[in-house]
């Protein structure tokens, strides 16, 4: 709650239409973020405590998917599957900001306290050479406390990634990443620094 020095500082600084239509447009994002996270719980195979689902978010195969504690989906996130077999796990302490898009048709796990940035894609399937054919799934796997950079892409050869690797934005991952606690970064993604401190 705003102090009432900060309130008539801000009233001050933004004028009083501005400062009200600032609290209010918060309010109505919380209210309807509060409603889409109720709604997908109902759905889902499982939504741990704390999780807080944005607006705009939508899961293909809700019965599929298992959410952890803690978990942060961000407004326009999109989850799909082509098959019904494809599965999700989203593990305690994620975070996946906005305008994701996951394809799990291969099946995709995501390790405890992994940070997803705004606008990366990841895709899980395959149809090889005939884009009406059967789908092809292949499963991803990704570790603990990794941090996948914002508009990055993980394609579908993709099978894992390793705990505390960090992809760069705008990298596009095309085979799996084995060297834990490294940056990867470029097109296609490779190791190019060690974290400091590992």
């Amino acid at each position: 709650m705003l102090a009432a020095h900060k309130v008539k500082e801000k009233i001050n600084n933004e004028g009083l239409i501005l400062f009200f239509f600032r609290i209010s447009k918060r309010a109505y994002l919380k209210f309807f973020r509060l409603i889409s996270t109720i709604y997908w719980k109902l759905f889902l195979q499982q939504c741990g405590k704390g999780t807080r689902i944005g607006i705009g978010v939508y899961f293909a195969s809700p019965g599929k998917v298992s959410i952890g504690k803690n978990v942060i989906i961000s407004d326009r996130c999109h989850f799909g599957t082509e098959l019904d077999t494809g599965s999700m796990t989203i593990s305690t302490g994620v975070q996946i900001n906005k305008n994701c898009t996951v394809d799990y048709t291969g099946g995709v796990i995501f390790g405890k306290n992994t940070l997803i940035s705004e606008g990366v894609k990841i895709l899980t399937h395959s149809h090889g050479y005939d884009p009406r054919s059967t789908p092809v799934g292949s499963g991803l796997k990704i570790g603990k406390n990794v941090w996948i950079g914002m508009d990055a892409f993980i394609s579908e050869n993709v099978s894992h990634i390793e705990d505390g690797i960090i992809v760069a934005a705008k990298s596009v991952v095309t085979r799996s990443l084995s060297k834990k606690n490294y940056i990867y970064a470029g097109i296609p993604a490779r190791p190019v620094k060690k974290i400091p401190g590992f």
